[in-house]
């Protein structure tokens, strides 16, 4: 359940005097999606400690700002002596996120979910140098993004905390349960195929097809004790070991793992560029995913 997602339409949009949001938005985010990205942004700075630092560091990581190009100064006294100087960045916060590039909202959208970049925040201004506090920072939850976007219409999802093109629920479940539940090299190289693909600026694809594959390659060596298994080799110990795979899927999976190597530019070097686009790339990544998923869980079933 989520409000955005699945709150009911309006009067006005049931009969039809009202435009209802049809149309996926990719490129471009219409006002009444920026200004709820921005009500939501504008609650979690209101919760959170020293948002001031938050978007200061935001000012400064993603846009590169100088740290003295302050929109708005303001002066607090406490008990008519001591007076502190407190910089306030939320104008300009808005004026990006209604009026800037879809790239720069989404690139907040994702600076502000990070709760890895939240704890350095809390490590930050609980030093001296910030008076000590020492209160934790909650990053934004990946969750009510998700929520507005799925809602409004808008054309991304956070996959294991990485905004991505749309893919289903289902899809995103396998690739997150695939990264979270592998061991090590199974995760980092479909994390690695995950960062290739979410790439806005420079999406590359064949790396994505590459690194998904290669997470089902280190799969299949774990499964068999042996570091230098290939898929086949992975295959028939599945079998010996009385899990029976239909000869069709058994097919389709060697047929699969042939065509990364025989398509140049992926697995090997070529002069070509490797003829892979978005659908091709997205496909390959939720499907090696799920069948990594599949080798762990039968494999699980094996040791049992």
């Amino acid at each position: 359940m989520g409000f955005y997602k699945d709150r009911k339409m309006r009067f006005s949009q049931r009969n039809g005097m009202a435009a209802v949001r049809e149309k996926l938005q990719v490129d471009e985010f219409d006002e009444g999606t920026r200004n709820i990205i921005w009500n939501e942004v504008l609650m979690y700075l209101k919760w959170t400690c020293r948002s001031d630092l938050v978007i200061k560091r935001l000012r400064l990581d993603v846009f590169e700002l100088p740290i003295d190009s302050s929109p708005t100064v303001t002066r607090h006294r406490s008990g008519g002596f001591a007076h502190t100087l407190y910089v306030d960045y939320s104008e300009w916060l808005q004026d990006r996120i209604q009026r800037g590039d879809v790239s720069e909202v989404l690139d907040i959208v994702e600076y502000l979910t990070d709760q890895d970049r939240a704890d350095e925040w809390g490590r930050e201004y609980g030093s001296s140098m910030y008076g000590g506090l020492g209160e934790p920072v909650c990053a934004l939850p990946c969750e009510k993004v998700d929520d507005i976007f799925a809602g409004m219409c808008v054309g991304y999802r956070f996959v294991n905390g990485v905004l991505c093109r749309i893919v289903s629920e289902e899809e995103i479940r396998a690739i997150e349960s695939a990264i979270n539940e592998s061991p090590d090299a199974v995760a980092e190289q479909l994390n690695k195929a995950l960062l290739a693909f979410a790439d806005r600026e420079h999406p590359n694809y064949a790396n994505t097809v590459k690194e998904s594959i290669s997470a089902v390659e280190s799969q299949c060596c774990i499964l068999t004790g042996n570091p230098k298994a290939s898929l086949g080799d992975a295959l028939k110990k599945l079998e010996s070991s009385g899990v029976k795979i239909h000869s069709a899927l058994n097919r389709a999976l060697h047929q699969l793992y042939g065509y990364t190597s025989d398509d140049p530019g992926i697995r090997h070097g070529s002069t070509d560029p490797a003829n892979v686009d978005a659908a091709l790339a997205q496909f390959m990544l939720v499907t090696c995913s799920a069948f990594v998923n599949y080798l762990r869980m039968v494999a699980g079933r094996i040791e049992k």
